[in-house]
């Protein structure tokens, strides 16, 4: 059914109903369930739980004061910015929280929406670029329900990709009609796929410009002034209003170092595109050993074949075919990540020139970990392609013969897609426990919790609101190593003292943990102000009165802050070889001896025989890393490594 172009609440409504239909299926029995189970593991999405409820928190009691300082993460400020801060999706989710007070059941209900959105969004677009009613309902599948989307089903962040249809169809209306309705559309669509997620607000603008030179060189729209005007203050808008979230960020890389080094982003193999997450029931047996973490990236066979009649149909908007086949293959090549390997007929080639083009040049993307996302943009690129496949088939065959080819091939895509996400059981989602009341009851200051639990202790921050040192920041700071040391030593001299200069008021312990028994005989002594406040059979609060001066502080050196504590940690060091060009490539990894000095004051203050590990294939200048414990008390200004004869020398730099 080919119809106009322009928008239609009417069929939009009515493909909104379908895909949250077929949104309850995918996720089913999550929806009986929507405050005690947690679609994928409880990793990832207990993290995006506790920052729905913070966000949450925040707009309910209009209070943004501190807004990146989070309360976990003490005592490092800015803990919000250490991941995604999912403020769009916290505006989506206040009716589910005003009716619910609950944040499992708000991510929960977000989850199921994340399909069903995507599907509107590739409809609306798809509808404007092909004129099919038909192809628009198979773009949609296509993009909400392919196997890629499965591959991130612990991240709901990623999910809520709805945005970019959206920024899309405003865009090219923008290039056709130069009107200012559509730059104000350009730029809220822009901010909310941003605020949902900072990963494809980058995506958003590389992939802006293919579409932007697609359309407006087809319908004239690049040469004309009014378009430039209107396109440039769309993104002066959205950047002003994307800067207070993204300073915080910019203040978190600059003090920790957040920027991933390219050696360590993985990269694809061109197999990988065949692979989908074992439960999905047509494919998973077949192809589920091309899968990987996040890597899963098979489009459906009825997609391609759909996608590919597309690029040859001719009534579908100018500009269309050749803007969403570039996008479609630089999706593909950026996903692959900035050293994927590929075999072509006995030869081995290094690709991801693309990739590294952009970590080097576009602000930001050095600080991005998993390439493999950016397949959202070539799914949506297939989308659009396959609604033109329908479109064409719709338009050279016969009209009693069209639909039901048409219509087996638009059911053939949910039929390949079906899959049942596994969900994972989580009572504490639906009350929380007497303990943890108690603890959310007492007056405020910082908790600690043992044993420790990164993803379980960030879930608890929400229930007691209280700040709390977690473990979640993606660093390993000598802090941490001192709160393993507590651990794995109860009877350390240094707890309580380590306790107190942190500024921890309350240490919940569970019974069976030595510590519990440790910091319960610290009290009775006399010799620290120790004292259990609640005990019950989960475990125990103590509350540390009388704390200590602060003689630790986050935001120090690395090295700084290892001159007082008195233990031992792991010193990790990265260098650079500079080898022969012609070295030959090895198949393994190789290990090179090596002795590291620690100086200062000009002379050396701690030696080590270490060894230097080299990746697989290494040539030219690569980089090598080993792992060298060091007295805690020792301090150094310089590090050197030596390799028979050479010598490498360098400041340490800040954590």
């Amino acid at each position: 059914m080919t119809q106009d172009r322009e928008f239609s609440w009417r069929w939009a409504i009515a493909a909104a109903v379908v895909y949250m239909a077929l949104a309850v299926v995918v996720t089913w029995p999550l929806f009986r369930g929507m405050r005690t189970q947690i679609p994928a593991d409880l990793g990832d999405p207990l993290l995006n739980v506790w920052t729905l409820w913070w966000g949450l928190s925040r707009i309910t009691s209009l209070d943004f004061s501190g807004y990146f300082d989070a309360n976990i993460m003490y005592p490092h400020p800015g803990s919000l910015a250490m991941s995604e801060h999912l403020t769009t999706l916290s505006v989506l989710g206040l009716p589910f929280w005003l009716v619910s007070k609950n944040p499992v059941f708000v991510y929960n209900a977000l989850y199921v929406l994340s399909f069903a959105a995507a599907g509107v969004g590739a409809f609306v677009l798809a509808k404007r670029l092909s004129g099919s009613v038909f192809g628009a309902f198979a773009a949609g599948l296509v993009f909400a329900f392919a196997p890629y989307r499965f591959a991130q089903d612990g991240h709901i962040q990623v999910l809520w990709s709805a945005f970019i249809p959206l920024s899309f169809y405003a865009l090219i209306n923008l290039c056709a009609k130069a009107r200012v309705r559509d730059a104000v559309l350009l730029a809220l669509f822009f901010v909310l796929q941003s605020g949902a997620n900072m990963y494809f607000g980058l995506f958003l603008a590389v992939a802006c410009v293919v579409v932007f030179a697609g359309f407006g060189a087809a319908n004239g729209g690049i040469g004309r002034p009014r378009v430039w005007l209107l396109v440039f203050c769309a993104g002066a808008v959205a950047a002003v209003v994307l800067l207070p979230f993204t300073l915080p960020y910019l203040d978190v890389r600059e003090r920790f170092g957040f920027v991933r080094q390219i050696e360590t982003i993985s990269s694809l193999e061109p197999r990988n595109f065949l692979g989908v997450r074992h439960f999905n029931r047509l494919w998973g047996e077949t192809l589920a050993r091309f899968d990987r973490p996040e890597g899963g990236l098979f489009p459906g066979a009825a997609a391609l074949v759909l996608a590919f009649v597309g690029l040859f149909h001719r009534r579908a908007e100018p500009g269309t075919r050749p803007a969403f086949a570039v996008l479609l293959v630089a999706g593909c090549l950026i996903s692959m990540g900035p050293r994927p390997r590929i075999e072509f007929f006995g030869t081995s080639h290094e690709g991801g020139h693309l990739y590294r083009f952009l970590y080097d040049w576009l602000p930001g993307f050095s600080g991005t970990r998993v390439p493999f996302r950016f397949h959202v943009m070539s799914m949506l690129a297939l989308s659009v392609l396959s609604a033109c496949g329908v479109a064409a088939v719709l338009t050279v065959l016969k009209r009693h013969a069209s639909y039901p080819l048409v219509g087996a091939l638009v059911l053939a895509l949910p039929f390949e897609y079906y899959s049942v996400i596994p969900l994972s059981q989580f009572q504490r989602g639906a009350k929380p426990s007497a303990l943890y009341e108690r603890l959310r009851s007492l007056p405020d200051g910082p908790v600690i919790e043992f044993p420790q639990d990164a993803y379980g202790h960030v879930f608890n921050a929400s229930v007691h609101g209280k700040k709390a040192y977690t473990p979640f920041s993606g660093m390993h700071s000598p802090l941490e190593r001192a709160v393993n040391r507590m651990q794995s030593d109860p009877g350390w001299d240094l707890t309580i003292p380590l306790l107190e200069s942190m500024g921890i008021r309350y240490v919940v312990v569970k019974k069976a943990h030595p510590l519990h028994a440790a910091l319960r005989a610290a009290g009775r002594s006399g010799e620290a102000s120790v004292e259990p406040v609640h005990d019950d059979s989960e475990g125990t609060i103590f509350e540390i009165r009388g704390r200590g001066p602060h003689f630790l502080d986050p935001s120090r050196d690395f090295y700084d802050l290892s001159a007082q504590v008195k233990m031992k940690y792991d010193l990790a060091l990265a260098i650079r070889l500079n080898a022969d060009n012609d070295r030959p490539v090895m198949s393994r990894t190789s290990y090179l001896p090596g002795l590291l000095r620690l100086r200062a004051g000009g002379r050396d203050v701690h030696r080590a025989d270490v060894k230097f590990g080299l990746p697989p294939h290494s040539t030219g200048t690569e980089l090598a890393a080993t792992r060298a414990q060091v007295p805690f008390g020792t301090v150094f200004d310089e590090v050197c490594i030596e390799f028979g004869e050479a010598e490498f020398c360098a400041a340490p730099t800040r954590l």
